[in-house]
């Protein structure tokens, strides 16, 4: 008899702990589920977003100094080059044939030179000897300074035209890429016409990008001011800032100066990018959609909220560093604020 009393306390203390456990789950399924974020240290930072196209940082035009014949081109466009690589040869065929003539000219007026200086040195001793006339003497001293001239001329000479045969051939003025080529082989170009390139180069390893920015951010705005790329893991700074607004639209011009040492960005890419206007640093901080009614968090601790009256000290873009209310380590709710309560049990995704 003791033995199916027994058995019946267990059979009813076994349903009694099924149905709790229903009753638990059942209710645990009607509690809200709630996305939570934790309470950390961080950099607080407002930023003004803005967009705009990239420009190459410098753009050169590879222009002869001398009319002539392009004899060849050694690049393509989207070709890259460095520093000093050759690019472009003018014929040289006619500067060959006057260097020759030159180098020619320049061994005889040396020649003729020498000997005017040769014979003015015997000239004079003689002369202070008394064997020569003051005309003799004289006569020897402007032969002296007339081959002297010819010689420096013939010289000057020879090196311009050494100078023009170095200027037939173009090279890159810095590292980059050939944007466009504008003549081809046996094109007869003509410098005295006009600025003409052959081809233009561009230096991309730092990027502008130009934005327009409103008269009542202007004031914020400065040089060496960070800029953040989203979109991309690279160095920003404010370049320039416009001291006078574009009548039409009221907005000032300001360049972003980027790092693409990398040459991943290329000219005429629209990007986006925020200038920091303002940052706190190391401070407790508190997503913004944590904060219910501009004061308030719900503070979650083993599935039950504690509504906390918070202190803003500094409002940021994404968070906002809090000086009063909460601590780092702790943990807010950050979604469906309206249908919280205090003392409310949630469920945590």
């Amino acid at each position: 008899m003791k033995n199916v009393i027994g058995l019946i306390v267990i059979l009813l203390l076994l349903i009694a702990c099924e149905t709790d456990r229903h009753k638990t789950a059942a209710v645990a399924k009607d509690l809200l589920f709630v996305k939570t974020a934790k309470i950390r240290k961080r950099t607080v930072r407002r930023t003004l977003p803005l967009s705009g196209l990239t420009t190459p940082f410098q753009s050169y035009n590879i222009v002869p100094k001398q009319s002539g014949r392009i004899e060849k081109i050694y690049c393509e466009v989207g070709d890259r080059v460095t520093k000093g690589q050759l690019l472009v040869e003018l014929d040289k065929e006619n500067l060959e044939i006057q260097k020759k003539k030159a180098q020619a000219q320049l061994i005889m007026a040396q020649a003729n030179y020498e000997n005017a200086e040769a014979n003015l040195a015997r000239t004079t001793r003689l002369h202070e000897e008394k064997a020569m006339s003051n005309v003799q003497l004289e006569n020897a001293q402007n032969m002296h300074k007339n081959t002297q001239a010819s010689y420096d001329l013939a010289k000057a000479t020879l090196e311009e035209v050494e100078q023009a045969i170095s200027d037939a051939s173009l090279h890159a003025p810095a590292d980059g890429y050939i944007a466009a080529r504008l003549f081809e082989i046996g094109d007869n170009i003509n410098p005295m016409m006009g600025n003409l390139a052959v081809l233009v180069l561009h230096r991309i390893d730092k990027l502008k990008v130009r934005v327009n920015v409103s008269k009542d951010a202007i004031g914020s705005i400065r040089v060496k001011q960070q800029v953040l790329l989203p979109d991309y893991d690279r160095e920003a700074s404010v370049f320039s800032v416009g001291v006078s607004a574009d009548p039409a639209s009221g907005s000032f011009p300001v360049e972003i100066l980027l790092d693409n040492a990398n040459g991943q960005l290329r000219p005429g890419v629209i990007v986006s990018l925020a200038i920091i206007v303002a940052e706190q640093k190391d401070v407790v901080a508190v997503p913004r959609q944590a904060v219910y009614e501009q004061e308030f968090v719900f503070v979650v601790q083993e599935g039950v909220l504690d509504k906390r009256n918070i202190t803003i000290d500094f409002p940021g873009d994404a968070y906002s560093a809090v000086t009063r209310g909460v601590k780092a380590g702790e943990t807010v709710v950050i979604d469906n604020l309206y249908a919280l309560k205090d003392k409310m049990r949630v469920r945590v995704e």
